[in-house]
């Protein structure tokens, strides 16, 4: 047997057995995750539930496509079993498909740099809090996690001799970004750079069109089909957090001189109305998240020479 495969495995058993087992026994931590998303898949399931504004046809800010790639494993025993068991099956079922992801990526990582680097690499996803509580959750950021940890998964095989990594991970880092989490879309860009380098530019490029005007068309055709009215999610999303400082801001408003408005509404937090409604963290936010999700992880990482 190839020992990187047997490294894989190994992983993939106890990655998975560990994150089912919390997806069995944890809450629910998150409310957004309660009435964003469970909530909204209930009534697509059963035809009863709650609506948030999110979802309100005048912000649109929620992909229903996403619920329904997110809902595939409580469609299929949903004739079979009660609501309970559906819950926990869905959970269970983000659990195993991210547990597969990271081993795979493991698995790379042993094949490119070797099995003590995978070893770790392994071991710190298996300790480590954030990688194991975002497994379950039923979360666009959890399900970003894992489009690019299989993109990272096949940037590791580039060669310039073979396209299919490159389309894989292309695939998942749009799947990611406009499905997901599409303000995660900078961490793409070194990838990308290192796909220029490798392939050079029209490859990625053509791919990198072709990909995300498919996901793109379908998102916005899905939107667009539940929402009554024309808009893509990922679109609302981002003029709303970014560009608008407003609940709701048409379209046609963003003007070049409404758009430097609403950039300066940046300078005054206090009276934004947008993202930054509830307050907004200092920079050492990112320091405690880091340490409470990646604990020893990330202390290394800040001690880690720059190569």
């Amino acid at each position: 047997m190839n020992n990187d495969h047997s490294l894989g495995t190994t992983f993939a058993s106890v990655m998975i057995g560990v994150r089912v087992m919390y997806a069995l026994v944890s809450s629910i931590a998150d409310c957004d995750e309660v009435f964003n998303y469970w909530e909204p898949a209930h009534q697509l399931m059963y035809g009863k539930g709650l609506q948030t504004w999110e979802y309100s046809p005048d912000y649109g800010l929620r992909s229903y496509l996403y619920l329904f790639v997110n809902m595939w494993s409580g469609v299929v025993v949903q004739g079979w079993v009660s609501r309970a068991a559906v819950f926990m099956v869905m959970r269970c079922g983000l659990a195993v498909l991210s547990g597969y992801v990271d081993s795979a990526y493991v698995n790379a990582v042993s094949e490119a740099f070797g099995r003590r680097v995978a070893w770790l690499l392994g071991g710190l996803l298996v300790f480590s809090t954030g990688p194991t509580m975002a497994s379950f959750c039923f979360l666009p950021s959890s399900f970003t996690l894992m489009c690019l940890t299989a993109a990272f998964t096949n940037q590791l095989s580039f060669t310039p001799t073979t396209i299919k990594p490159l389309a894989f991970s292309i695939f998942f880092s749009v799947l990611g970004v406009v499905l997901g989490w599409p303000f995660i879309g900078l961490i793409a860009v070194p990838m990308g750079l290192h796909a220029i380098a490798v392939y050079n530019l029209p490859y990625p490029l053509l791919i990198a069109l072709i990909t995300t005007a498919t996901i793109s068309y379908a998102v916005y055709q899905t939107d667009t089909t539940f929402y009554g009215r024309s808009l893509m999610s990922t679109w609302e999303l981002v003029k709303y957090n970014v560009l608008g400082c407003l609940p709701y801001v048409d379209t046609k408003e963003l003007t070049p001189t409404t758009f430097l408005e609403r950039i300066g509404c940046f300078r005054d937090l206090t009276n934004s109305r947008g993202s930054h409604l509830y307050g907004v963290e200092g920079p050492e936010f990112f320091f405690k998240n880091l340490f409470l999700n990646f604990n020893i992880a990330f202390l290394a990482a800040l001690a880690a020479p720059i190569d």
